[in-house]
């Protein structure tokens, strides 16, 4: 099962154009939707970028439509990067270019490779279906594909120092409004 959680901006997207969160198999047989929210962060194998194209053609089965997640339970790192100028600045992608953001080392430090979680989880297809079918166990796929409580807990501290830095939620940022002086794109 996996929770599909974002379409990245389009100037982020380069061969996926969604993000999910996939979970080991739990259930007998299909869920419903109201079973697969019950899954919690805890549950999560492993991040990965899928197309839309997995979705229409019928490789991912769709459970339905629900709310936008919870960015306090399921935190969702932000692409970034360890700025060159200072250990405490991270540069972020923004439509037209690049903002660059005082998240202080201690956030960086926390993980230093949060900001590619997702632009490089380096989940590949073929590995989604061999976990799907058991060859690779959640334990696994979470060491080698990196969502683990630790990694949860700093895209959370990194996702506040952002939003703090930018005093506008990050929901502005993946819907891009926000211009490479920080400002507002409308």
């Amino acid at each position: 099962v996996a929770l599909f959680i974002a379409r990245p901006p389009v100037f982020l997207r380069a061969m996926a154009d969604g993000l999910v969160l996939v979970f080991e198999r739990v259930w007998s047989k299909w869920p419903t939707l109201d079973e697969a929210k019950r899954v919690g962060p805890e549950d999560v194998a492993c991040l990965a970028q899928t197309s839309m194209i997995c979705v229409r053609d019928g490789r991912w089965r769709v459970l339905g439509n629900s709310e936008p997640l919870d960015t306090d339970r399921w935190p969702l790192p932000t692409w970034w990067k360890a700025s060159d100028r200072s250990d405490r600045h991270v540069e972020i992608a923004v439509d037209g270019g690049v903002l660059l953001v005082d998240v202080g080392s201690d956030a960086i430090a926390a993980d230093p490779d949060a900001g590619s979680a997702w632009t490089g989880s380096g989940v590949s297809y073929g590995s989604l279906e061999d976990f799907a079918a058991g060859v690779y166990t959640t334990a696994y796929m979470r060491e080698s594909f990196g969502v683990t409580q630790r990694r949860l807990a700093a895209w959370r501290g990194m996702n506040e120092r952002i939003e703090k830095a930018l005093g506008r939620p990050l929901a502005d940022l993946w819907a891009g409004e926000i211009s490479p002086d920080g400002g507002s794109v409308r």
